[in-house]
């Protein structure tokens, strides 16, 4: 990409229109493990299954560089990648979602498993 073509990429994202568009986009999709994968919740265990192969490296064994004490989803939906993925490999986490629908459905979502984390709703661009 040449130059005008890289600043034109960085503008578009600069302004309060696409975080806007975001927001309405999350705010019409339904608070399930469909609704997160975009229609695609079958593909739910591939997912976690190969995120979880690249993760392990990190946290466990003789060349880990991260203690697995704390984890932050941020953008977390309804918790599925912590269920999943995230809360059994870590100690806590925390779960940050702009969509109080989604985090309303994770506090239920999460439950039947020693799920230690807060649930967090924020914008990231505030």
């Amino acid at each position: 990409m040449d130059g005008a073509g890289a600043s034109e990429a960085s503008t578009a994202f600069a302004g309060d229109e696409f975080y806007d568009d975001a927001v309405k986009y999350w705010e019409g999709i339904t608070a399930t493990v469909d609704g997160m994968m975009g229609g695609f919740g079958r593909l739910s265990s591939t997912d976690v299954a190969a995120s979880k192969k690249f993760l392990l490296p990190f946290i466990r064994g003789v060349e880990a560089v991260v203690q697995p004490n704390r984890v932050l989803d941020c953008g977390s939906g309804i918790g599925r990648v912590s269920k999943r993925l995230l809360l059994p490999l870590f100690a806590e986490g925390d779960l940050v979602e702009q969509n109080k629908a989604f985090l309303d459905r994770a506090a239920t979502y999460l439950v039947g498993g020693d799920q230690h984390c807060r649930l967090v709703t924020a914008k990231f661009r505030q």
